[in-house]
């Protein structure tokens, strides 16, 4: 079965808070879909040490959300750099990751989606560097360029790679 991904538009949200939680400071990744309306809630793992300095508190859960369309895992900026939240990842078998960042992460990319067999979304937030959607081979589908600042494309989300 073939399913339809909205990237950003309707079918899922991917919204950015700097939270307060028990006096600790956490960035925060909520997932709003169709349903359930709020899938949950991704704490980022690996802050930056300038952040950290500044008072941000790691986190060590890996989530991956039941949605509508699929399994959803989330990576935020620099958590792409450590093997051990994208192995953590593996293990649950998500059918999306998405990652929003300030940063492209280049290769890493491709390498997390091969590596969880998973779709991978991302949504760069700086320059003129491309927003892709990734297959679960890690080829790019879709990309932003200099004239659409969006991504639209349709996923095979029942894509299986043997093993």
């Amino acid at each position: 079965m073939i399913k339809k991904l909205a990237v950003v538009i309707l079918i899922i949200s991917i919204v950015a808070v700097a939270a307060r939680t028990e006096a600790k400071k956490h960035v925060k990744i909520a997932t709003i879909g169709a349903v359930p309306p709020i899938a949950g809630i991704y704490d980022k793992n690996f802050p930056t040490i300038g952040a950290m300095k500044k008072g941000r508190v790691p986190s060590n859960k890996a989530p991956v959300f039941e949605t509508d369309f699929g399994r959803l895992a989330i990576a935020i900026c620099f958590d792409l750099n450590f093997d051990e939240l994208k192995k953590r990842y593996a293990e649950q078998n998500p059918d999306i990751i998405v990652f929003p960042a300030f940063y492209h992460g280049g290769l890493e990319q491709a390498h997390w989606a091969y590596t969880n067999r998973a779709y991978f979304v991302s949504a760069i937030c700086v320059g003129n560097l491309p927003s892709e959607i990734r297959n679960p081979m890690g080829d790019v589908v879709a990309t932003t360029s200099n004239h659409f600042h969006y991504i639209v494309s349709t996923v095979n989300l029942d894509f299986g790679l043997a093993i």
